[in-house]
């Protein structure tokens, strides 16, 4: 029997998720009970057992939180130093819905004991404990601090459902008034099964590692160095004595490891690893020591982080759900900036498996207001991903598609018909990247030598004061040129300004703001060394090559790369998209091409993707009216429409995998109906 659907209307369509039958498995949460942020929260405990403590909000005492956490404030201000035996406050709550207490390890809360409060004669204030309905008790702790303390009483696998909780504390040797802060109340689910790959408790666990990538660290088993574990735990040492401060670009200490047995990426939630930077590492300017990252054995990312502690940290990456085999992993840490020699321990290798409750892919229906060539920052894992598409032509040198030395200027513009929200999204970039003889790669302002990258991003620009950093800034589009010459596999020259020229030959020339990215902006080369840059409002912006770097830019075997493009620059960025509805290029008054992405396809012999997610890279012809995606894993479900909620119901094809979701583009032939229709996801029985 088909379960009741849910409906969401969208665009006068509607999308039906119909799926009652187990999905994906993803590690169950912690149950919170209360934080006591507010009044509602205090109210729903009260005073039992014939015991009157007043029960009251304290927002300006949490166990934890931001700046509006409070907590549960318990007062028994009728304790006193008669001996009159045993004294008590009991304070209880009902669940909003009962917890079946079998599925948790353990329940806990965070205690504070209030420093006004008078403690007994063996400096206690009191036996604590939490209690069931019945009054059975699930633990309990004689309280001895006025710091905040977090009390957990384990739960037995044979734990049935708890409808509430009682909080009591006694003593027969109270002194006088007892005042408790309460916090944090809450059910800690079971940690999640892990697939370990070294604890490096052992020297053998560290002799399986090795460099690579050309690089030299020297690698060492580490006893009393350990990030957890017992006493006789050790670590990965890792040392780069090789780093310096000369301005030579990018450095890097790479090591890897094959598994002993491969890894089913799917069936795990995240990667994690426990690192420490010695202290006697030497920092860079920016006060970090490397860019650290996870990665798999083809060189893909997995996640990266700058270090920036010389403290144990545990760094964890996300997994897609889509996440292929993985046969071993490369550690690489690397900065253009490196001022000396960089020491690190690793400990605690380990992934965390899927497991606990079912999730099932979620339908999203979105309307086609932007026709042209989508771009979505779609590979798992990888910030600094580029997503391009490459004019064929530009890389053939018998079509002379370059400047220097030419009779002719040679203009290229690109129009944003969509891009991500200036203020959630700032950091996104679009590009333009022109590079000579370059080598195919998708990121060639990294591989290739000699490259100019035109960056569109909404970046802060100064107000009215004129001055960068202050309040009155607003976010504006920007379009920066960038370039190096004689750099490969780096971008050290690329990303330098004047401000920086001691370090080097300088990059940034210079940029171009304007109110809204959408829009067209050019980029035209008059001649040798004079460019000037168009935003998407007319303004204008001349810049000067150096008449020492302009000749690198001329090509000797495969002419200039033009290739369009985006790239997220962080983790939270993945998944967003923009959508360029025309490129066109111009040398002098011939234009070359002019290209709005109309078809449904890429014409081959003009345009070719390039990106680390080439399913990601697709034009949204004009007759497409919608888009239907979904998250993965999605095994067992297909996509249905129907003109009418009732059915008839036919399967959809055509379902692209771009990244961690499928996409299905919805033609206007193609629509289950005139004036309505519905997509469902079902999975039959």
């Amino acid at each position: 029997m088909r379960p009741s659907p849910i409906t969401r209307r969208v665009c006068q369509f509607a999308t039906v998720l119909l799926a009652s039958v187990p999905g994906a498995l993803a590690a169950r949460a912690d149950l919170i009970i209360d934080t006591f942020d507010n009044a509602e929260a205090v109210a729903k405990w009260s005073a039992t057992w014939g015991t009157s403590p007043v029960l009251s909000l304290d927002a300006a005492n949490s166990g934890g939180g931001g700046a509006g956490s409070g907590s549960l404030r318990v007062v028994a201000d009728y304790f006193t130093t008669a001996d009159d035996g045993w004294e008590q406050m009991v304070v209880t709550r009902t669940f909003d819905a009962p917890v079946v207490g079998s599925q948790f390890d353990a329940i806990a809360i965070d205690v504070r004991v209030d420093p006004d409060s008078v403690a007994n004669g063996d400096g206690q204030y009191g036996y604590f404990e939490l209690k069931r309905p019945d009054g059975t008790g699930l633990g309990g702790v004689n309280l001895t601090s006025t710091s905040w303390t977090t009390v957990q009483f384990d739960l037995a696998a044979t734990e049935g459902s708890l409808a509430g909780i009682i909080i009591q504390n006694g003593s027969g040797g109270f002194q006088g008034p007892v005042i408790l802060q309460l916090d944090n109340l809450r059910f800690l689910a079971p940690p999640a099964e892990q697939t370990v790959i070294a604890r490096f408790d052992d020297p053998a666990e560290a002799d399986v590692w090795t460099p690579t990538w050309g690089s030299s660290p020297v690698l060492a088993f580490d006893e009393s160095d350990a990030g957890g574990g017992s006493a006789a735990s050790g670590s990965l040492k890792v040392t780069a004595d090789y780093f310096t401060p000369e301005g030579d670009g990018w450095e890097q200490a790479v090591i890897t490891t094959t598994f002993l047995e491969p890894i089913v990426g799917a069936d795990h939630v995240s990667v994690s690893v426990d690192i420490r930077v010695d202290p006697e590492s030497v920092p860079t300017t920016g006060g970090q020591y490397g860019y650290f990252e996870l990665k798999r054995p083809d060189g893909t990312a997995m996640g990266g982080v700058n270090l920036t502690s010389t403290n144990w940290a545990t760094i964890t990456f996300p997994i897609p759900p889509t996440e292929g085999s993985i046969t071993g992993i490369i550690i690489q840490n690397g900065s253009g900036d490196f001022q000396g020699p960089v020491t690190y321990y690793l400990d605690n290798f380990v992934f965390t498996q899927r497991s606990g409750e079912v999730t099932r892919p979620t339908l999203a229906i979105a309307r086609n207001t932007s026709p042209g060539l989508k771009l979505y920052a779609s590979a798992p894992g990888q910030a600094y991903q580029r997503q391009n598409v490459v004019y064929v032509p530009s890389e053939d040198i018998n079509n002379g598609l370059w400047w220097v030395n030419q009779s002719e200027p040679v203009t290229y513009s690109v129009t944003w018909a969509d891009f991500p929200d200036r203020n959630a999204a700032t950091g996104f970039q679009g590009h333009i990247i022109l590079s000579t003889d370059t080598g195919g790669s998708s990121s060639p302002d990294w591989n290739d030598p000699n490259v100019i990258l035109v960056e569109f991003q909404y970046a802060g620009h100064p107000g009215a004061d004129g001055v960068s950093g202050n309040e009155d800034d607003e976010v504006r589009a920007r379009a920066r040129f960038l370039h190096k010459v004689n750099e490969a596999n780096g971008n050290g020259m690329l990303y330098r300004t004047a401000e920086n020229a001691a370090a080097g030959p300088v990059g940034v020339l210079g940029e171009v703001w304007s109110t809204s990215m959408l829009g067209t902006w050019s980029l035209s080369f008059r001649n040798n060394t004079e460019i000037v840059m168009t935003s998407s409002d007319g303004a204008t912006t001349t810049l000067t090559m150096p008449e020492s770097e302009y000749t690198y830019y001329e090509p000797a075997s495969a002419g200039v790369s033009a290739q369009f493009g985006v790239q997220p620059n962080a983790d939270s960025r993945i998944g967003l998209s923009a959508t360029i509805s025309r490129i066109r290029i111009q040398k002098g008054t011939t234009t070359v091409v002019d290209e709005a992405f109309s078809d449904p396809t890429l014409d081959e012999a003009s345009w070719v993707v390039r990106a680390a997610d080439a399913a990601g890279v697709f034009p949204l012809a004009t007759d497409t009216d919608y888009l239907v995606s979904w998250n993965l894993p999605d095994e067992g479900f297909v996509l249905r429409s129907a003109a009418a909620i009732g059915g008839a119901w036919s399967e959809v094809t055509g379902a692209a995998q771009v990244g961690a979701r499928r996409v299905v583009q919805v033609r206007r032939s193609a629509l289950p109906g005139a004036a309505a229709g519905f997509f469902e996801l079902y999975q039959a029985p």
